[in-house]
């Protein structure tokens, strides 16, 4: 129950993100959205360390009671790597937009820079 309640905290975050959008012109905005994905998927990677330490103990159990938890853990299991892979998804999106905006920074800041100027000033004077 602990662990179904702590899928729906997690699941309840990532859907209460705003979604990735390419025309943001505010990256902290998205570095933000980055930072919360992470967190999310770190929680995520926790519960699943979890439910596998569980799926290990049951082996201890009785045959029945094995069945049944069995089954219960499957279906979290299929519910947390559903969320994992949003997640995941989400995740790639933000760093591609952010590796993409900071090389179209880069590129513009070394087109204006003072150095790149005062080169093509010579090449004018020459």
């Amino acid at each position: 129950m602990e662990i179904n309640s702590q899928l729906d905290h997690l699941e309840s975050l990532y859907q209460s993100l705003e979604p990735v959008d390419e025309n943001e012109i505010n990256q902290n905005i998205n570095r933000t959205k980055l930072h919360r994905f992470i967190r999310i998927h770190d929680d995520l990677d926790i519960l699943n360390e979890r439910l596998i330490h569980i799926n290990d103990h049951s082996l201890l159990l009785s045959s029945n009671e094995q069945i049944r938890i069995t089954h219960d853990l499957k279906l979290l299991f299929d519910r947390l790597n559903s969320i994992k892979r949003i997640v995941r998804i989400h995740l790639e999106q933000l760093e591609k937009l952010l590796a993409k905006n900071e090389l179209n920074q880069s590129f513009s800041l070394s087109r204006n820079s003072p150095l790149r100027s005062s080169n093509q000033n010579l090449q004018v004077n020459i």
